[in-house]
Parts: C-alpha cells; sequence; structure tokens
C-alpha cells in the first residue's frame, strides 16, 4: 500500500513538472513513479519527517540563493569563454606515456592531468 501511495505522489509530482498530457509522457511518468516508489519502499516516514525540520528548511532556503547564484555565474562564465575572441583556449590533445594497465587507472590520470 506504501508503494501504490508514494507511486501516486510521484506521478503527481511528475505531472506538475512536466505538465503534458500526452500518451508517451504519461508512460513515462508512470514508469519512473513506479520504479520511485519500488526504490523507496524502505524508507520510513520517521526519516522524512527529520528533513522537514524547522532549521533544515531554513538552511534549504539559504542554499537555493547561493546555488543559483553560482550557476548562473558559472554559465556566464562559460558564455564569456565561447564568445570572447581572445580567449587564451587552445583546445587539443595531449598523448601521455603511461605504464597503467587498468582502465580505472587511466582514466583516474586523464581526469586527475591539466
Amino acid at each position: 500500500m506504501k508503494v501504490l501511495a508514494t507511486a501516486v505522489l510521484a506521478f503527481g509530482v511528475w505531472l506538475v513538472v512536466t505538465w503534458t498530457f500526452d500518451t508517451g509522457s504519461l508512460g513515462a511518468g508512470a514508469v519512473v513513479a513506479i520504479a520511485v516508489a519500488w526504490a523507496f519502499r524502505h524508507v520510513e516516514m520517521d526519516e522524512v519527517r527529520i528533513l522537514l525540520l524547522p532549521h533544515r528548511l531554513f538552511w534549504a532556503l539559504v542554499y537555493v540563493p547561493v546555488l543559483f547564484f553560482y550557476i548562473v555565474r558559472s554559465n556566464l562564465d562559460v558564455a564569456y569563454r565561447v564568445i570572447h575572441p581572445r580567449m587564451p583556449i587552445r583546445p587539443g590533445i595531449t598523448r601521455v606515456r603511461t605504464r597503467l594497465t587498468s582502465v580505472p587507472g587511466r582514466v583516474l590520470l586523464a581526469t586527475a592531468s591539466r
């Protein structure tokens, strides 16, 4: 019963967020709602109530504008780098010789290198 209630609530949120009522969107929403309900079937209401404590809501309300500020700032920075004709950007491929043989090791090297 709890999974069904969670699925109905998740589907309602899906409808509000997407606001599309075509067959494909409704089907995708139903699949996502059922998956979310199944994934959260072990979460008890006491755990959810902890998230709704007043001091947690306060800090969430403080955090959202800060997050929004940094998202806007980073988007403007990317737009500036793309549009500005004299930015010192030299894209290219760098070849590095290494003795690493494992795929995770090479991925770590590739993402950590500049």
